[in-house]
């Protein structure tokens, strides 16, 4: 309390959560259980992503599958298209890089053979934050530069720890997943989206093949 103003802590979170060491194997569990509950919760179909702001747009797509095969360059373009796309105070192409960046980090600097993950959110966080602050709102800038640093807001950080099979106890996948879609309009929606591509995105970059023939040079 200062001059008259009272501030009153109401929750607390771990911004950069400890996700332990893991094997690819327990990555891809994660991964499998993380499409289970999106696709229960009917954000995700045989298709692909459904609903958020982008749906429709190939970019999105695009981008996922350039960080899969490690292809920097194709990321960084279909990232670049994206920045400041949509509508509101957090774009929807900004909501999607957020959650891929955070993924791409936290989950790559986790798991085994994750140090190409890990590059790959180097040089996609740098391009895209390079010039945010010209090319989307303040907040959406602000957001982007946490989340390529590694910084996630608590519902992304759980639904991140519940793909580590770190979740503390008590706590449900669906939960943690439900709790993501509900955050703003589409901003829930797209977060889990682009977390979602770097998971699978972190995973396919532990393949000894994919890691051979990626473009994610150090």
């Amino acid at each position: 309390e200062a001059d008259g103003l009272a501030v009153r802590v109401r929750r607390w979170w771990d911004p950069s959560p400890a996700l332990g060491v893991m094997q690819p194997a327990a990555l891809a569990r994660g991964v499998r259980a993380l499409e289970d509950e999106l696709t229960a919760a009917g954000a995700l179909t045989a298709a692909g992503p459904a609903g958020g702001g982008l749906a429709g747009h190939p970019d999105p797509g695009g981008l996922a599958a350039a960080c899969a095969a490690g292809d920097l360059a194709g990321a960084v373009e279909a990232a670049e298209r994206i920045v400041g796309l949509g509508p509101g105070l957090t774009p929807s192409g900004d909501d999607i890089l957020c959650g891929l960046l955070v993924s791409l980090r936290l989950l790559g600097g986790a798991v085994r053979h994750g140090d190409a993950a890990v590059r790959l959110a180097d040089w996609l966080g740098a391009a895209v934050t390079a010039d945010a602050g010209t090319r989307t709102t303040a907040l959406a800038a602000t957001l982007l530069h946490c989340a390529a640093a590694g910084g996630a807001g608590a519902e992304v950080a759980a639904v991140l720890r519940f793909v580590a099979g770190c979740e503390p106890p008590g706590r449900t996948g669906q939960g943690a997943v439900r709790r993501l879609l509900s955050v703003g309009h589409t901003s829930g929606t797209d977060l889990a989206h682009g977390v979602l591509a770097g998971c699978r995105a972190a995973l396919a970059l532990t393949a000894p093949g994919v890691r051979s023939a990626s473009r994610v040079t150090a």
